[in-house]
């Protein structure tokens, strides 16, 4: 079981796989169009890399020392974050000619 004083060193994953899955969720159950999806996915990446940035943690290894979170760590969450933007961004004008549907393409990005 992961110890307590991890959960700040991995709220960002946990909040994106939480985030990723409601968007499917709503997005099979609630007819939103694919732009609206990507809307959505942004804004759930752009709160992420909010918390991320602004979340100022010691270094700390952890999982038997084969882990660390430091300032490269915290960078490398950054950078993919807007990896993930760009691809969502890019791809909305793909998904643009779709009616309904295709929001899944805007979401496996954040998984």
């Amino acid at each position: 079981m992961i110890p307590a004083s991890y959960i700040p060193y991995l709220a960002p994953e946990i909040l994106l796989t939480v985030w990723a899955m409601g968007l499917l969720l709503a997005e099979a159950f609630v007819p939103l169009t694919s732009r609206q999806t990507a809307l959505w996915a942004l804004g759930g990446i752009l709160s992420i890399a909010f918390l991320t940035f602004f979340f100022e943690p010691t270094t700390l290894l952890f999982w038997n020392n084969s882990a660390k979170w430091d300032g490269a760590a915290k960078f490398f969450h950054i950078f993919f974050l807007a990896v993930a933007a760009l691809v969502i961004w890019m791809g909305d004008d793909v998904q643009e000619s779709m009616p309904h549907g295709g929001g899944e393409f805007v979401v496996l990005p954040l998984f």
